[in-house]
């Protein structure tokens, strides 16, 4: 990275740096686009928040994406203490955001980068078989905010001319990956997401391979149920925020959660 990604600052000491990548689908949106959710993280859990600008994908043109997430998520723990005064940081991101936040950690881990400074990933709702999980592939068009065969003519789409195999390669669907040393991470998805699936299978790999791993399953909840403006949205925010102010003072939870 040749400049610094759009940030906001707390007032005071920051403990940490929250690495955020917006969803969108891959194909839209911007650094800007979770400014309102972020803004809340910057204040409440005293973090510096940084947008990640990556490239948007085009056609069958999702690597750059991918290879933008990287970058980004390297470039931060090399330089976070010089540019933010900071040694620990979070990883974030919704949907599409989800799925490069955990392409990064993966990637990273398997190149055997240092991960020692990221106390924590929050992936909400992502997408990691970009095959398709079984509950992507029997969605309905009934599914409220994501339409799920949609979504997965999406997922084809972006994949072109690859097989399934291939569309289930480490450095495309991180749920292939080796998850061996990964740091705490929290999956949130909503009962009625389609790619439910996608966070479960996730949450029970991350589990098994490293007892480190958090799933927030909401009831009746659908995609993107974070940022809407009901009360369970801010129960969600509320949740996640006191987690990620636990992860950087390492003190992440480990246990299963449905929130009433």
């Amino acid at each position: 990275m040749r400049r610094l990604p759009r940030h906001q600052t707390p007032k005071g000491q920051s403990k940490g740096i929250y690495l955020d990548f917006h969803g969108g689908a891959w194909v839209m949106g911007n650094a800007r686009f979770n400014d309102r959710v972020n803004s809340g993280i910057a204040t409440e859990c005293q973090m510096v928040v940084a947008s990640v600008e990556y490239r948007l994908a085009r056609d069958d043109r999702i690597r750059p994406s991918i290879e933008d997430a990287l970058a980004a998520t390297g470039w931060t723990l090399e330089n976070m203490r010089n540019e933010f005064g900071v040694d620990r940081a979070v990883l974030g991101g919704e949907s599409s955001g989800a799925h490069l936040a955990a392409c990064a950690l993966t990637s990273l881990s398997l190149r055997q980068f240092d991960l020692s400074a990221v106390a924590g990933a929050l992936l909400f709702y992502g997408t990691y078989d970009m095959a398709g999980t079984p509950s992507l592939r029997k969605s309905s068009a009934e599914a409220l905010i994501m339409h799920g065969p949609s979504a997965l003519e999406n997922l084809m789409r972006l994949t072109s001319g690859m097989d399934e195999a291939q569309r289930r390669s480490p450095w495309l669907s991180p749920l292939f990956c080796d998850f061996t040393g990964l740091p705490p991470a929290l999956f949130v998805v909503g009962e009625l997401d389609p790619v439910l699936d996608d966070s479960l299978l996730m949450y029970n790999k991350w589990q098994n391979e490293n007892h480190n791993a958090t799933l927030l399953i909401v009831p009746e909840g659908p995609h993107g149920m974070n940022r809407l403006p009901t009360t369970e949205a801010k129960k969600i925010n509320d949740f996640t925020r006191q987690w990620i102010r636990k992860a950087v003072e390492r003190q992440a939870p480990n246990r299963d959660v449905v929130l009433h």
